[in-house]
């Protein structure tokens, strides 16, 4: 029998963030006899560990970057060296950290991918550096990939092609049996106003003007709950302003979770403020379960599909933020076929990665 095609993703770590996602939703959707994933980590976090291992991937953590930076290049070198890839598959929100894409061009790996996943960096002082990397990059990576026009157009110099974010539809639809289960199993009851948001700790979620946000809910629907789902460097920053705002009782972090789709069943409205989205995944599982989303102009147009997704300012306010959550009204919009006709589906867009 034909071995599979082996692919190694190199990537920070496997945690709970939209790359991580994609990389687990088409894996997933793939046939395994055919593809096997690889990967190459830069740090020990890794949620999926025991899913890997049952397909038969490898995971190796190297050392940091770029805390680490010499290391880091010494055993990318060598693990290369030692392993004969046709593929190797690059996931990056910005143009900083090439040594993998270089040494693997010296090695002479004849498919190599990189791969956008955003439309903005964090740290805005490194720009310099991202563009310079972009206009070198034809001569490291062969294949360009990206999650979003948008993403594309911010990190690489000439065409690619969009994979978008797929997910599996019909898991994230909305249940209400599910519903009724989550929301007594949270200490929710009917009638309360739940809102809802599932992103990492990091400071482009937004979470602080989020708070404030709920706060000025909370002065016109006072039995409202927030849920925060995800994890991070900055959670512990968020429940201490949570504390300040005296809003504890009306705010539940549930951690990072293999279960987004019941949660999701238990909101009535999502809120999404982030400063840059490559596509907002997020987003997309939101409008798969129909859930009423306000989000910001940092969430790319072509990610919103449902009719009751509403794109605000961030420099509308809070306040306005507030108003418009409480008049987008509970009502659940059935955006399952519209989402698979804008190339959302996870078994079409696994189809193209897989080809």
């Amino acid at each position: 029998m034909k071995k599979p095609v082996r692919v190694l993703h190199i990537i920070t770590g496997m945690g709970g963030g939209g790359a991580e996602s994609f990389i687990m939703n088409m894996y997933r959707h793939m046939d395994r006899d055919q593809i096997r994933f690889d990967f190459l980590l830069r740090s020990n976090e890794n949620m999926y560990d025991e899913e890997l291992r049952s397909y038969g991937s490898r995971v190796i953590q190297t050392a940091s970057f770029p805390k680490h930076l010499v290391q880091n290049r010494r055993q990318v070198r060598c693990f290369l060296k030692d392993n004969q890839y046709e593929i190797i598959h690059v996931h990056a929100n910005a143009l900083i950290y090439m040594t993998a894409l270089r040494e693997a061009a010296k090695s002479h790996v004849p498919c190599r991918i990189m791969h956008s996943h955003s439309t903005s960096m964090r740290y805005p002082w490194m720009l310099p550096y991202h563009l310079l990397q972009k206009a070198n990059l034809r001569h490291l990576a062969t294949d360009y990939i990206a999650c979003s026009e948008d993403a594309g157009r911010w990190m690489f110099p000439s065409s690619f092609q969009v994979i978008r974010n797929g997910i599996d539809l019909e898991r994230f639809a909305f249940d209400e049996k599910q519903r009724k289960k989550c929301r007594t199993e949270l200490g929710l009851n009917k009638t309360q106003l739940v809102l809802g948001h599932v992103g990492r700790f990091l400071p482009v979620k937004n979470h602080s003007f989020l708070l404030n946000v709920f706060h000025h809910v909370l002065s016109q629907e006072p039995d409202a709950m927030l849920l925060l789902v995800g994890d991070g460097p900055q959670e512990q920053v968020i429940r201490q302003e949570v504390m300040e705002l005296g809003i504890a009782d009306h705010v539940q972090f549930l951690g990072l979770r293999k279960d987004v789709e019941s949660i999701l069943n238990a909101m009535d409205v999502f809120v999404f403020p982030s400063l840059y989205e490559g596509l907002g995944i997020a987003v997309i599982e939101a409008q798969a379960n129909g859930l009423p989303v306000i989000c910001s102009e940092g969430v790319p147009n072509e990610a919103i599909v449902a009719e009751n997704v509403k794109r605000l300012p961030l420099d509308h306010g809070e306040a306005g933020w507030a108003d418009a959550i409480r008049t987008i009204g509970r009502a659940r919009c059935d955006s399952i076929d519209l989402l698979r006709n804008a190339g959302f589906s996870i078994e079409e867009e696994a189809a193209k990665l897989q080809d």
